[in-house]
């Protein structure tokens, strides 16, 4: 089975793909013959495959909430309606969307608009089937979709679940409140950096990163994730339970 993984940004991407394969085994591949994309990374785009047994994931960082529909008509219509067998294409995709301060039916119709090629259906927290027409004449293609917006009941964004996950410490926690207080307190003398909400939001878990692993603060963010025990995080199972179950 192919599976794909449509994210907001790179960020997103690195920090599923580092829980999944922690908890559920995924593991990373160099890529996936016949199924390849040529994305832009100067658009902040990125792909990347992970193989368990003989499935395969592609997690995808698309640059930015508003991009998620245009990624997915840009370039993953062509692979679904290429091959109608499934075999080179795609049998579930998940869209994860930050939910910010947007409604379900925003982010829906927000997704959905954008896929001009392919008539799409999503709700939130649910599965739903969709069928297209394939390029053989009178086949029909299938795939089965599920929108997850993070977090589920509140405004923010999947970093809020990652400090609410490192939260669940008792010691860690205090580290959690200590650098939320500092970037809120900081954020005014600092617009030119962290002036969006988004950003400031970026910024606590950076800080809070910076504190549990000083030695490694100015390595890549995936040497950071390391020191994380993403395993036992009940808010982390919670989320992403039905990407667990795959």
């Amino acid at each position: 089975m192919n599976i794909l993984l449509l994210c907001e940004g790179e960020t997103d991407a690195i920090l599923i793909s580092y829980f999944l394969s922690q908890k559920t085994g995924w593991h990373f591949i160099a890529d996936r013959p016949g199924m390849n994309l040529k994305v832009e990374p100067k658009k902040c785009e990125s792909a990347n495959w992970y193989q368990k047994g003989k499935d395969y994931l592609l997690i995808c960082g698309v640059g930015g909430c508003e991009n998620i529909g245009s990624f997915f008509d840009k370039y993953i219509v062509a692979i679904q309606q290429m091959d109608y067998k499934a075999e080179n294409s795609f049998e579930k995709v998940f869209f994860i969307v930050d939910r910010d301060n947007k409604t379900e039916e925003q982010i829906e119709k927000g997704i959905i608009e954008k896929i001009t090629r392919m008539e799409i259906k999503l709700s939130s927290s649910n599965w739903i089937s969709n069928t297209y027409k394939s390029n053989y004449d009178g086949i029909e293609g299938a795939f089965d979709s599920y929108l997850l917006i993070i977090p589920e009941n509140e405004e923010g964004a999947i970093e809020n679940v990652v400090l609410q996950s490192i939260s669940e410490d008792e010691y860690d926690k205090i580290i959690v409140d200590e650098s939320n207080a500092f970037v809120d307190n900081v954020q005014s003398k600092a617009t030119k950096y962290i002036g969006k909400k988004r950003m400031a939001l970026k910024a606590k878990l950076g800080v809070v990163f910076a504190i549990m692993s000083p030695m490694k603060v100015f390595t890549f963010i995936d040497e950071l994730l390391k020191q994380v025990d993403w395993n036992e995080s009940e808010i982390l199972q919670k989320t992403f339970e039905e990407l667990i179950k795959l």
